[in-house]
């Protein structure tokens, strides 16, 4: 393979998702958790962004933290060019809840169909 030819390899696969040092990730531990209520409370997305933003919700914050975490998450996901083409991430989520547990908000698991469906769940 000809030099030009790697160097342009190269520079497709930096440009295409790679966290190359540039914070494509969003970190929630420095937003607080401290609750009263659950509505104080809501499910948040922490990891490394793609083009298509993140993933599942997988921690909570507190409901008064979500503008700054709004703002840190869309300027930490990465531009891609072109665009892959992004579905809807929330359709395989699952039911999750942002509850506010020993005075801090906490993500947890709200459906049991999967387990219901399960033969090994049955007693």
């Amino acid at each position: 393979m000809s030099p030009s030819r790697l160097i342009i390899c190269a520079l497709l696969i930096a440009g295409c998702g790679s966290d190359g040092g540039g914070g494509h990730a969003i970190d929630t531990s420095k937003y607080s958790r401290a609750c009263v209520a659950d509505s104080d409370c809501v499910a948040v997305y922490q990891g490394t962004l793609t083009c298509c933003g993140g993933g599942c919700p997988n921690t909570a914050i507190a409901a008064s933290e979500y503008a700054g975490y709004a703002g840190a998450f869309a300027a930490s996901v990465p531009t891609c060019n072109p665009q892959p083409p992004c579905g809807d991430p929330t359709a395989i989520c699952g039911d999750k809840a942002a509850l506010c547990v020993g005075s801090l908000c906490t993500l947890a698991v709200t459906s049991t169909s999967a387990l219901s469906a399960s033969p090994s769940a049955r007693f």
